[in-house]
């Protein structure tokens, strides 16, 4: 493949149907025409393959990316990419060590300013261990942090405090009093560690996300993930810490299936409280649908709803539309052996409005999901569709109207009652506890500079990886057709 000069680089706008997608609706509903959507892929070429984990969007600037990229022989560093607000890709650094890394979250800074988190292998210091990392906007690194125990610890997610304290949150083997635990590292924008601290119970729990708390009366952060029962199954969870560490209270949803909660960000419209996306699979007829719940700020649960195709319908962000509704993003398994992009639309209070799949010959997938104006979102995530190796996604399309050569599909929504629910809004045992013998590295990771064109290049010249699908003139009924 050539290289693409950075003159050329205004050009790598496609429409759907001429780069990437191949749309199989015959099996999944009915076409629409509106207005037109872009597609826009980064393909590496030093690299064999890239995850994209988590996007965030810094107004007036653009968009910073995070994720791994598969070293060409073995094992994979993590990665952050900058992007404009056209998706152009400005600059990118690669996080490595000599074990594996990845980086899964990142905030930004009211001073623009951005912290990245996740875990490597390679600092020695135990099984592998929370990766902290402090950029300029323009990419310069300014601090590094290594924190971990003997075992295993992961950071996940990363917020901040209106105080300015930045708040890390993850799992801990450590010192945990099951399999893993909750575990929150405070630190100053500086890089200094103020606070360690973990959360548990006997069994095993998982971190995904972390917001600032509205809750006047215990400020602080509130933390989401999972957790496995005795009884079986896995709850979802929501715990809110005030800024020394103090669990103020934590609570968890679900039936006797898998109830898990991925995103979770801070709204104010009717009244302040939160929104969570996730996934559910509450009935023994379905795998998992993609999970909408808005609860207050104190963590009662207003409304819950569910959207899915029968099949692994999994939602990973969501985020507030100008209409006042929300639009999800995630992953779907339910119209075949590979995952599709999923991205679902609905009203103020979950009522579901419209769905549609971005779909290749191979696993596809949005992460993270804003509204870039009045008119259109753009969706991050991964796809292999050009090379058959995972690269950047980036969609761009329209809020309002069906997209141009884009199927939409039939979506069964369903409200959860989560008042006959067996765990509902439980306060559950947390223990908590503020371990000693935290290590604090600096020393053992590099961050490196890679040039444009040998790391990411678009794609231009590059063809489908199957000519381009001719939809079929006529609605396929609920549940496909051939």
């Amino acid at each position: 493949m050539r290289t693409i000069e950075k003159s050329e680089r205004k050009h790598w706008t496609w429409s759907i149907y001429l780069l990437l997608f191949i749309f199989t609706c015959a099996s999944m509903g009915f076409l629409a025409y509106g207005q037109e959507a872009s597609i826009k892929t980064l393909e590496q070429e030093a690299y064999t393959s890239l995850v994209v984990y988590r996007t965030e969007q810094a107004p007036g600037q653009g968009y910073y990316t995070v994720g791994t990229i598969q070293r060409p022989r073995s094992g994979n560093d993590g990665i952050i990419m900058k992007f404009n607000e056209l998706g152009q890709l400005e600059w990118s650094r690669v996080v490595s060590t000599p074990g594996n890394d990845a980086l899964y979250d990142l905030d930004i800074l009211p001073n623009g300013d951005i912290v990245v988190v996740g875990m490597t292998y390679g600092s020695g210091m135990g099984l592998n261990d929370m990766l902290i990392l402090y950029f300029q906007p323009e990419g310069t690194l300014v601090w590094k942090k290594v924190i971990g125990g003997v075992l295993g610890e992961t950071a996940k997610a990363v917020t901040h405090t209106p105080d300015g304290r930045i708040f890390v949150v993850g799992e801990t083997e450590t010192w945990s009093q099951g399999w893993s635990d909750v575990f929150v590292v405070g630190l100053y924008p500086f890089g200094e560690v103020f606070l360690t601290v973990s959360y548990g119970t006997t069994s095993q729990e998982e971190v995904f996300d972390v917001a600032p708390s509205l809750d006047p009366s215990y400020p602080g952060i509130v933390i989401v993930g999972d957790s496995v029962q005795t009884r079986g199954g896995i709850d979802g969870f929501v715990m809110n810490v005030t800024p020394d560490g103090e669990l103020t209270w934590v609570k968890r949803f679900g039936y006797n299936g898998v109830d898990r909660f991925y995103r979770i960000i801070p709204v104010s419209d009717y009244a302040p409280g939160y929104v969570i996306a996730g996934y559910s699979s509450v009935y023994n007829d379905r795998m998992g649908d993609f999970l909408l719940v808005r609860m207050n700020m104190t963590g009662q649960i207003e409304w819950a709803k569910r959207y899915g195709a029968g099949g692994w319908d999994i939602a990973y962000d969501v985020t507030k539309t100008p209409d006042g509704g929300y639009i999800l993003v995630g992953k779907s398994a339910s119209y075949g052996t590979a995952n599709d992009g999923l991205v679902v639309k609905t009203d103020w209070i979950g009522n579901f409005e419209w769905a549609l799949r971005l779909t290749s010959v191979y696993e596809d997938v949005l992460t993270s999901v804003y509204v870039r104006d009045m008119n259109t979102y753009i969706a991050f995530g991964s796809t292999p569709a050009l090379t058959q190796y995972n690269n950047v996604l980036i969609a761009e399309l329209p809020l309002y109207s069906p997209v141009q050569e884009v199927c939409t599909i039939e979506i069964e929504p369903v409200e959860l009652s989560y008042s006959d629910a067996p765990n509902n809004g439980y306060t559950f045992l947390f223990q908590q506890n503020f371990p000693v013998g935290v290590s604090v590295a600096e020393a053992g990771v590099t961050v490196t500079e890679l040039e444009t064109s040998t790391l990411l290049a678009c794609s231009q010249d590059s063809e489908p990886t199957q000519p381009p699908y001719s939809p079929p003139n006529r609605k396929i009924p609920k549940g496909g057709g051939k």
